[in-house]
């Protein structure tokens, strides 16, 4: 009697109970883990044939089958190396528990208008990935914006206003260098390959604007030149989704900027207030105050900017405006919170004299491996101790440095 060898397999991102057993035919891209494995688990009460097949007597088949039960060493094999063939029972019974993308699609309507909405976003693809659950997609309803969204008539007349008092560089080779007028304050900002050379995000970042004599092409343009890096939306064992990066980013490396609907800071706290009870705490809001006026001391009268850039002195707390990511924005909206954050934020300016509306862009801090989950500080610096009674929102990074709490 000849029996075949059955191999149980693990499928990476789901429990024991998915198992499925398989004959070796079934699995490709994976002679590695096999040769591990026989290595490690000869056969047992087999003789071998002149054909080179082993024939296993159906007393052992049990004990010594890879990955059978009781075995002490069963074959795990990450799902992105096996492959099932089409048209088995075997790949039936998968597919079962496994539906594959244009599957999930037709049990989710909503995941196929998400994804249909990433594909028209600009720039290198965007993808959602789902392992853990069966979530299929952040809100359908959440729109995708390139650039601030603006309802309030009040800030629409400010840009306007703004506009009018715009000035550029005379740079007119295309090429801008440390004489260019946009970067008298503080410098060129990137090197020849368009990273970011600072160490910190203290000052801001000043590139050029459409009256400036150079072109897009400049190498101070790079916020405005937009992504250049895929990313994928993928879903978080307990922070909800997050986003990540299926390739290594060099550090210094512009990631993507945090658009959203531009807003009083009188809204934002009315939408603050809202969104606590609706959504448990959970809020997309971005203060634009790197340039407001702070005390450096409580009986201090000397002013400092609030986040470290430089101070303004007709800017007060009350002036700023705020961004709303919750329903309108870009892919940056997704990412979460770390202690140990691998991206930095930076203040962009393209008028060195408007200190109320500039871009929020994301750089990598660090080199960040490939499928590294992508994260910044939403409180930045040392926020301290949460207040007595104040509610208290938990962090759930995983850091090594977490401190426990958001805030």
């Amino acid at each position: 009697m000849r029996l075949r060898l059955l191999l149980q397999k693990r499928w990476k991102g789901y429990s024991k109970e998915h198992d499925t057993w398989e004959p070796e035919g079934h699995l490709m891209g994976c002679k590695h883990l096999l040769k591990e494995w026989r290595a490690a688990n000869p056969l047992r009460g087999s003789t071998q044939h002149r054909s080179g097949k082993r024939k296993t007597d159906a007393m052992d088949i049990d004990s010594v089958s890879p990955g059978s039960p009781g075995s002490e060493k069963p074959l795990k094999v990450s799902r992105t190396c096996t492959k099932l063939e089409p048209g088995t029972a075997a790949y039936a019974r998968w597919r079962k528990s496994h539906p594959l993308q244009e599957d999930l699609e037709t049990i989710y309507p909503d995941r196929q208008l998400f994804r249909k909405k990433l594909r028209k976003l600009p720039g290198p693809p965007v993808v959602l990935y789902n392992d853990v659950d069966d979530d299929p997609s952040p809100p359908v309803s959440f729109e995708f914006v390139p650039r601030y969204k603006i309802f309030a008539p009040s800030i629409l007349d400010y840009m306007r206003l703004n506009d009018d008092f715009w000035a550029g560089c005379s740079c007119t080779d295309g090429v801008c260098g440390e004489s260019c007028l946009c970067m008298e304050e503080n410098g060129m900002s990137y090197d020849k390959n368009g990273r970011l050379i600072w160490v910190d995000n203290d000052s801001a970042i000043n590139e050029c604007n459409g009256r400036c004599g150079c072109g897009i092409d400049c190498p101070n343009r790079v916020v405005q030149r937009g992504r250049k890096i895929p990313l994928e939306i993928f879903k978080t064992e307990k922070k909800g989704w997050g986003l990540r990066c299926p390739q290594k980013i060099p550090k210094g490396t512009f990631i993507d900027t945090y658009p959203g609907e531009l807003i009083t800071l009188a809204e934002a706290y009315e939408r603050a207030e809202k969104y606590s009870e609706i959504d448990g705490g959970s809020s997309y809001l971005f203060d634009l105050d790197k340039f407001t006026k702070v005390r450096k001391g409580e009986d201090d009268e000397e002013f400092v900017g609030s986040q470290g850039g430089p101070m303004v002195d007709t800017l007060n707390a009350d002036d700023i405006f705020v961004i709303d990511g919750k329903n309108h924005g870009g892919v940056t909206r997704f990412i979460n919170h770390s202690c140990d954050p691998n991206l930095l934020i930076y203040a962009v300016t393209r008028e060195r004299t408007d200190y109320r509306v500039y871009d929020l862009a994301m750089f990598a801090n660090v080199d960040i491996p490939a499928y590294e989950e992508l994260t910044f500080s939403y409180v930045g610096g040392d926020q301290g101790e949460p207040e007595t009674g104040a509610q208290r929102y938990d962090c759930f990074c995983g850091s090594s440095h977490c401190k426990g709490y958001l805030w």
